[in-house]
């Protein structure tokens, strides 16, 4: 793309999902497979019946470093803890989200979303709620619950909460993996936006990211066509954030 008097390039980086409510939960849920909600209320029956389930909304008005604490040991409890991305491996993620609970609690906007069963707690959402928004930024289960599917209960409940309270949307963040677009099929785009001088080391520049990554990124992706496949050791369950 040329604009003006420098050379830009525009390319999608993620397409995060998002539900747009609109209309009562019954409409939307007609908008979901059938062998989704199917499932989504066999599991809710089969954990009901082993076990009493509730659904809590912590704002972080109370006991705020014990929730967080039993919300991260959670996330990092499953694949997420292995694979060191979870909240608790690192010292400088941990702090940064610690500290993004306690501003966002003291302006009202914190969401910690725990699924409760037999007294413990087996699933966790940090998220953030405002101006009639809901934002997903984390999430973690109990891998000794996994056959309940704690992830995909969570989203149904938080879903069909956002749409008792009327929110505007509901918005899963990150990338837009299966387990997401399972509920929706509208996405953002988040876009990066790069400029150049017109200039020939400016142009050459652009012309090395407007052709060059393009064609490196269809090599990597023929390389990993036919290249053996490893299992996926997360499970069906795992989230992504």
């Amino acid at each position: 793309m040329r604009a003006g008097r420098r050379l830009t390039i525009s390319r999608v980086v993620e397409r995060p999902p998002y539900v747009a409510i609109d209309g009562p939960w019954a409409d939307y849920e007609r908008t979901l497979s059938r062998k989704l909600m199917k499932d989504v209320r066999r599991r809710w029956r089969k954990l009901q019946e082993e076990m009493s389930a509730t659904i809590d909304v912590l704002d972080g008005s109370a006991d705020l470093d014990g929730a967080l604490r039993l919300g991260f040991d959670l996330e990092r409890s499953g694949w997420k803890g292995r694979g060191g991305s979870a909240i608790a491996s690192r010292r400088d993620t941990d702090r940064f989200y610690r500290e993004l609970a306690r501003w966002a609690a003291g302006r009202g906007i914190l969401r910690l979303l725990f699924l409760n069963a037999a007294g413990g707690a087996i699933g966790f959402q940090f998220a953030l709620e405002d101006d009639g928004v809901f934002y997903l930024l984390k999430s973690g289960f109990d891998p000794a619950a996994e056959r309940f599917s704690p992830g995909k209960l969570m989203r149904e409940a938080g879903l069909r909460r956002a749409f008792d309270l009327g929110l505007r949307r509901y918005e899963f963040l990150g990338a837009a993996t299966p387990s997401k677009l399972e509920w929706t099929s509208t996405c953002h785009e988040r876009l990066v936006i790069q400029s150049f001088r017109r200039d020939p080391a400016g142009s050459a520049t652009w012309a090395a990211y407007a052709w060059g990554r393009p064609m490196a990124k269809r090599a990597v992706g023929a390389w990993r066509s036919i290249r053996p496949r490893r299992r996926d050791t997360r499970g069906g369950n795992g989230e992504g954030g």
